[in-house]
């Protein structure tokens, strides 16, 4: 990597760091090389890192914690902004925003998803049955978040999965406080979100957007408004 020339060294320092960041060379959730390392990569003081990284920091993109390093934490100064806005709003509007990209998400992915993507979506839902059947709550969360991701990734729409994974959190928290994973009779072909496989799986968008609806009805707490069943 080139040595950094001399304009503002902390402004420099920051869109190098920036651009590994937005390379996905540091992802989000990772931690970021050490001060020395860095003050020999870009050739400047500790001072203009220290700096940098402060900036950062500040802005909402690394987090540092005493004895563990910095770490990524958002990509992007929007990104930061939309999660302090989820933070302040009202649950139900979470929701009710969430709900919305839902349906746009899972219309998009059965015009879009590749066969890859239809075969991780079926082990995603075969994990989530299998934890149900289990018993197994912390794993039946983890596997329907993994589907619901995965939804959103199908659909090709990086603005839309730029939005949708600021909602990552809100969406872990609703799966986790509905009482789905304590019905019986969820793991039956007509239930919602083997409906929406289906749906993904024929391409049909309209039957993805009443099935990712009736879901998000369960999220609302009330019952699923399922398909006719002939």
């Amino acid at each position: 990597m080139k040595t950094v020339q001399r304009r503002s060294l902390v402004d420099q320092v920051i869109d190098q760091i920036m651009d590994e960041i937005n390379s996905r060379r540091w992802p989000v959730g990772s931690q970021i090389p050490t001060e020395s390392v860095l003050v020999d990569r870009y050739g400047v003081s500790r001072s203009s890192v220290r700096e940098a990284t402060k900036a950062l920091v500040q802005q909402g993109l690394l987090a540092t914690r005493q004895g563990v390093g910095t770490t990524v934490i958002a990509r992007d100064v929007t990104e930061v902004a939309m999660r302090r806005a989820l933070l302040n709003a009202q649950p139900h509007e979470v929701l009710s925003v969430r709900g919305a990209l839902d349906v746009l998400a899972c219309a998009e992915a059965a015009s879009a998803r590749t066969d890859d993507e239809l075969a991780a979506l079926e082990r995603n839902l075969l994990d989530r049955n299998a934890a149900i059947t289990a018993k197994d709550f912390e794993s039946f969360v983890e596997h329907d978040v993994a589907f619901h991701l995965t939804l959103v990734q199908a659909s090709h729409n990086h603005l839309l999965i730029a939005l949708y994974q600021s909602f990552d959190e809100s969406l872990r928290h609703s799966i986790a406080s509905n009482d789905l994973f304590f019905s019986i009779d969820q793991l039956t072909e007509h239930e919602p979100h083997s409906l929406l496989l289906s749906a993904i799986r024929h391409q049909d968008r309209q039957g993805a957007r009443e099935a990712a609806r009736a879901i998000l009805s369960i999220a609302h707490g009330h019952e699923p408004e399922i398909f006719d069943q002939d």
